[in-house]
């Protein structure tokens, strides 16, 4: 349902957040959002506090009538239909305060606020003073988000006073009201009526004053949202970007111990990346020419077995795997002090935390490329026992040449079933911000890590920022294991299907999240063209309604969870 104002501005009101079009803010076609839970919370203050000012008008307005019944008795009806909504007024003060109560109920205190106002009208003549209260009626609900509210009392209002006046033109009622009679003078009833066509265009301005003040009021809500939006994804690409450049001061100068020697059938050129545990050199082979990346173990790491079996793991891992999606293998060996190496394919293009960087976000359709080989990659890992544990942007490279192709990089913290587990002993293996909750509690992971992992950097491409960040690693792991990151189509306007996916790829519970990669691309597929399963909707629906989109699950001291909404 929606309602239009003068200005063209719309304001949609569905469940979830209202969208606004503000012409000037934004350009011909600017879009501003407002989260539907801040408006709830909103509109629940603006109800109580209308709530408190309307019994303390019925409260004074019961003792004058009270006096006056003391004089005249014609004024009890009056009188009583006062304290009785006031009554009223008070026991929906005492719910409100406890819990929220309906878009009807609120409607029916409209109106009934509105008869107490218009029988004042009827007593004391449609001009006096007792119909003041009508368009203060018009504009506390009018201004409120609620279409049925808003229409339900001025409707109620409009039609009201126009049957009083009504009539009085026809003689029904005085033009002083029927509790003060007045001879039949016609100058009085002209009077009357044009005191009554000013108050009538009075309640038909205050009703568009109303909505044209609440849009403005959204507008501005919307864009203290989107600054605040922009500061909170700002300061996590910061954080994203430091990580990445303490990674690369750490690469140092590109000439390296092993520059200008030969390792196996290799001539090693300069540093071209440092990792956890080794450098990367650019390396021709010294008889084809064929370029290659030489990686060779740290020298400070080459005494310790824990990082030599991990280094020969990642040759004992690439060397089972034979996807277009990771790196071949051409030779390892041992360097002439001894280190251990590995020469790959040289690969020329660019990892995925650089192009998220320059374009903070990718075209859909790239990511439909990603999403497609990225996840046939690890689907050739998982059937061959292997899980990445690392999957995040840096380690996901795009070759440019002949035709762009995704490459898994680093296997080196991965886990190989077939070769005796973990080499850490449970502790939690891999980088915060894409890490599973099960691999932050350090407990061991399966293929369904790197699938969570999948959906972090699919939702980093989608939405332009990270799902889980924080000022440190182990403030970000803990949003891992509580958080639920943003709504994406609050952030990057895709429709209701991919809300769902990331849902279910960003599942807990590991075992209600997607138990494939080629279920994930299958379900990221079905959701980019609407057509997702009835059954992963529900699902979804039921992840969400567990734990919505932006707020943190705090564990208690039993087995039930709460869910709080963080300030705004």
């Amino acid at each position: 349902m929606e309602d239009t104002i003068a200005d063209g501005a719309t304001l949609p009101m569905a469940d979830g957040a209202i969208d606004l079009l503000d012409d000037d803010a934004e350009g011909a076609s600017g879009h501003r959002t407002v989260d539907a839970q801040v408006l709830e919370r909103e509109e629940h203050r603006r109800r109580v506090g209308g709530l408190i000012s309307l019994l303390g008008s019925y409260c004074i307005t019961s003792v004058v009538l009270l006096l006056l019944s003391r004089q005249a008795s014609i004024f009890w009806p009056l009188t009583l239909l006062t304290l009785a909504n006031a009554v009223f007024a008070g026991v929906l003060l005492a719910i409100a305060r406890k819990r929220r109560y309906s878009d009807l109920v609120s409607a029916g205190i409209g109106v009934s606020a509105a008869t107490v106002a218009l029988a004042g009208g009827v007593y004391m003549g449609v001009a006096s003073g007792t119909v003041v209260g009508l368009p203060a009626l018009v504009y506390y609900f009018g201004s409120g988000d609620s279409a049925l509210r808003r229409r339900v009392v001025f409707g109620f209002v409009l039609l009201g006073y126009l049957l009083i006046v009504s009539l009085m033109l026809v003689g029904v009622i005085p033009p002083r009201g029927i509790a003060l009679p007045n001879p039949d003078h016609r100058l009085e009833y002209y009077g009357a009526a044009a005191l009554a066509l000013i108050v009538l265009q009075i309640l038909v301005l205050t009703y568009r004053l109303a909505r044209k003040s609440r849009h403005s009021t959204l507008l501005a809500m919307a864009a203290l949202e989107r600054a605040r939006e922009r500061i909170r994804q700002r300061d996590a690409l910061l954080a994203e970007a430091n990580a990445d450049l303490d990674r690369a001061l750490g690469v140092g100068g590109r000439v390296g111990r092993y520059s200008g020697h030969v390792i196996g059938s290799f001539d090693v050129g300069d540093v071209i990346g440092r990792g956890a545990i080794g450098e990367v050199y650019e390396a021709r082979h010294a008889t084809t020419k064929q370029p290659a990346a030489v990686k060779v173990l740290h020298l400070h790491l080459q005494t310790e077995s824990g990082h030599l079996q991990r280094f020969f793991r990642e040759v004992q891992i690439a060397r089972t795997l034979r996807s277009a999606h990771i790196p071949r293998i051409l030779e390892s060996g041992s360097a002439p002090d001894g280190g251990p190496y590995l020469a790959m394919e040289l690969l020329r293009g660019t990892d995925l935390a650089t192009e998220l960087r320059h374009r903070k976000r990718l075209p859909i359709a790239e990511v439909d490329d990603l999403v497609a080989q990225l996840a046939s990659a690890l689907d050739e890992a998982h059937a061959s026992g292997i899980v990445h544990r690392d999957i995040k942007p840096q380690n996901l490279f795009r070759v440019e040449a002949p035709a762009p192709v995704w490459k898994i990089l680093d296997f080196g913290v991965s886990k190989l079933a077939a070769f005796g587990g973990t080499l850490t002993g449970g502790a939690a293996v891999g980088t915060p911000a894409y890490m599973a909750p099960e691999q932050v509690a350090g407990d061991d992971v399966d293929p369904r890590a790197d699938l969570f992992a999948l959906t972090s950097v699919i939702y980093r491409a989608v939405t332009g920022r990270p799902a889980f960040s924080g000022p440190s690693d182990l403030v970000t792991m803990l949003r891992v294991t509580r958080w639920q990151p943003w709504r994406p189509s609050d952030l990057a306007g895709v429709g209701p299907d991919l809300d769902a996916f990331f849902a279910l790829g960003f599942a807990k519970d590991r075992a209600r999240r997607f138990q494939s990669a080629a279920d994930l691309a299958a379900t990221w597929v079905a959701a980019r063209s609407g057509t997702l399963d009835a059954r992963l909707r529900s699902d979804a629906r039921s992840l969400l309604a567990e734990h919505p989109w932006g707020t943190e699950q705090e564990p208690e001291s039993s087995s039930r969870t709460r869910v709080r909404q963080p300030a705004v």
